[in-house]
């Protein structure tokens, strides 16, 4: 259990935040093909290109968290937030429309790697694995309920939910301001200033010579293909399979499922994950993905949907903060950002996942059932990298003792 009451804000914070991207997440497709006319590709070129493109951008981020501090870099992305859902709303060209959500998405991946930052430094590493697991309910969460919200607004007035998320920005702004000072006395204390920060070049080659987070981000990468927006890739698979309102259904129950499970155990088995079992934990995690993949792939009855979510499910609740923490474990201390900055490119796998089997679906150049395969080996090449890397990291020990 965390003690540290005081971390509670930033948790509200951080849902807060989550919950303002997430109101706009379901309902931009929509305004943008509807309210401005985009046709579907300009559509794609907003959303996704926006996305990618602060994925990618989230490695300077984290280099700059670590130069400007945490509590610095989180004030500055919630104010460019504000000022880009002040402006969002009057936007009408494409130009613009492209600008300001690049902006705001890479705003969200500093405000997101900001937190992670400032939890590594508020609490000591046994604690680690709890708070991350708690930001990731937090954020499921916010996702589960925040569209439903925005899509009904939407009804009311179009614009409502760039609003009301301007004004959630606010809101946390507020919150980030009554505690920035508290934040920031603690983080002298726990985590002081050694003089003079390391230079973005000396930066760069830290992060480019350790085979360690090269091995773990890539590895991550492959978990995320299988586990990261894992209904959008199991809609195209039902949508070819089964009719349109049978795959409806299934993956209804499947979101509705993943989502109590995520939600109800996340923190329940995210405080037992720690430094000192996240190697148990990442296996553990990884065999259960492969299991839940294993009954998707021979699923008929509803019943074998059901087992096969809740066994995935239990994997993504055990490797996230896992991944977490492998990174953690071997990030110096003046390069929390900068680090977790590097793992977020591993979150494109969430976005090639859809691509990937959209092709091998519409190709046909294998069966569908076979991308379940795929997915397992994704799965098992995830899991291989993480062990490759802790391996190597006591090779290196070793070297270094003698």
């Amino acid at each position: 259990m965390i003690r540290n009451s005081f971390l509670w804000p930033l948790f509200i914070l951080d849902f807060i935040l989550h919950f303002s991207r997430a109101l706009t997440f379901t309902f931009f497709p929509i305004y943008l093909s509807h309210t401005l006319g985009f046709n579907p590709l300009l559509t794609g070129y907003a959303l996704g290109g926006s996305l990618v493109t602060a994925t990618l951008v989230g490695v300077y981020c984290g280099i700059l968290i670590d130069r400007f501090t945490p509590l610095r870099s989180l004030l500055l992305a919630i104010v460019v937030s504000v000022l880009v859902y002040s402006v969002l709303p009057a936007s009408r060209q494409f130009a613009q429309v492209f600008l300001l959500l690049v902006i705001i998405e890479v705003a969200f991946t500093t405000m997101h790697l900001s937190v992670k930052s400032l939890l590594t430094g508020l609490l000591p590493s046994g604690q680690r694995g709890a708070a991350y697991s708690i930001s990731y309910t937090l954020i499921n969460i916010a996702f589960c309920s925040a569209p439903i919200l925005g899509i009904t607004l939407s009804h009311f007035a179009i614009r409502a939910p760039m609003w009301l998320s301007g004004a959630l920005s606010v809101v946390s702004l507020l919150i980030l301001l009554a505690v920035y000072r508290r934040y920031r006395a603690h983080l002298r204390i726990t985590r002081p200033q050694s003089g003079q920060k390391t230079g973005l070049r000396q930066t760069f080659k830290v992060l480019a010579s350790d085979n360690r987070l090269q091995l773990f981000t890539l590895g991550g990468l492959f978990s995320a293909l299988v586990y990261a927006r894992f209904a959008t890739y199991l809609s195209q698979y039902l949508g070819y399979v089964v009719s349109e309102s049978e795959a409806l259904r299934l993956i209804t129950l499947i979101v509705s499922i993943n989502a109590a499970i995520v939600i109800l155990l996340q923190y329940v088995i995210g405080k037992r994950i720690t430094h000192k079992n996240m190697v148990f934990s990442v296996m553990i995690g990884s065999g259960l993905l492969v299991s839940g993949l294993l009954f998707y792939q021979v699923s008929e009855l509803t019943i074998f949907w059901i087992i096969a979510t809740v066994l995935f499910s239990l994997g993504e609740v055990i490797i996230v903060p896992s991944e977490f923490l492998f990174i953690d474990a071997i990030a110096r201390e003046d390069m929390k950002g900068a680090y977790f900055g590097v793992q977020n490119i591993s979150m494109l796998g969430g976005g090639a996942n859809a691509i990937l089997f959209g092709y091998l679906l519409d190709s046909h150049l294998a069966r569908p059932a076979a991308i379940f395969y795929f997915l397992m080996v994704f799965a098992v090449l995830g899991c291989a990298l993480y062990l490759i890397g802790i391996r190597q990291k006591r090779a290196v020990a070793v070297v270094d003792e003698s």
